[in-house]
């Protein structure tokens, strides 16, 4: 969602993924302890339609920066895996 300028409000059971939102937290990412208070974050974000522009490219550029990760996890895997039918292991097939 994020990665399509959108910003995003969770819930308070995020606890799987503490660091990931403790890393997107800020503008682009909000946290609400209840239904009742996404709701309220959601109508004061519809009602500033440029702050909320903001928010979703923060958001945009949190992703595209953070970017990569599955690649950059198998190059430095590429060495440990073996190699079949003369076929290489790498980021390149994931990008097929």
């Amino acid at each position: 969602v994020l990665a399509c300028a959108c910003p995003v409000i969770t819930g308070p059971h995020m606890h799987n993924f503490a660091t990931a939102l403790h890393d997107l937290q800020g503008e682009a990412v909000a946290q609400t302890p209840s239904m009742a208070q996404a709701l309220q974050l959601v109508h004061q974000w519809l009602a500033d339609p440029a702050a909320l522009r903001r928010r979703g490219a923060l958001g945009q550029q949190l992703v595209q920066a953070h970017g990569g990760a599955v690649a950059r996890s198998v190059d430095a895997l590429d060495a440990w895996l073996p190699k079949s039918g003369g076929r290489e292991h790498g980021a390149q097939q994931l990008d097929a």
